[in-house]
């Protein structure tokens, strides 16, 4: 009887488990790659209000440019004026 039960690979009891147990752990594996829960999410910005702030923004820096070019070229034209 032990020749049959080892048939020269060993016991052939195990020689079913093997692919049943890489089979399991397969689905294991997959289950638990899948199966997780979502990162939650987070809350959405109104974004309205914050467009309205950078122009806002924007604006006040343009408009500090422009004086700021004024300034310079009021300056840049009576250097020019011959006095």
């Amino acid at each position: 009887m032990s020749e049959i039960a080892t048939c020269g690979r060993g016991n052939l009891a195990w020689s079913g488990a093997y692919p049943r147990t890489l089979a399991l752990a397969s689905v294991v594996l997959l289950a638990a790659i899948l199966i997780r829960p979502a990162p939650p999410q987070p809350a959405p910005l109104p974004q309205q209000a914050q467009v309205e702030s950078l122009d806002a923004d924007r604006l006040e820096r343009a408009l500090d440019d422009v004086e700021m070019l004024r300034q310079l070229n009021v300056a840049s034209s009576a250097e020019r004026q011959p006095m």
